[in-house]
């Protein structure tokens, strides 16, 4: 009972933080390659 009870939180604690850490990456990347792309590229 306890694995079953374990495991709904480690699944639903991964994902989330997985899915917040590469939202703003991949948002940041886009915006500052795309402004800023002129001294960058």
């Amino acid at each position: 009972m306890a694995s079953g009870q374990a495991r709904p939180p480690f699944e639903e604690e991964s994902p989330q933080p997985s899915t917040t850490v590469r939202s703003p990456e991949v948002v940041v990347d886009d915006e500052v390659p795309g402004p800023s792309g002129e001294p960058l590229g």
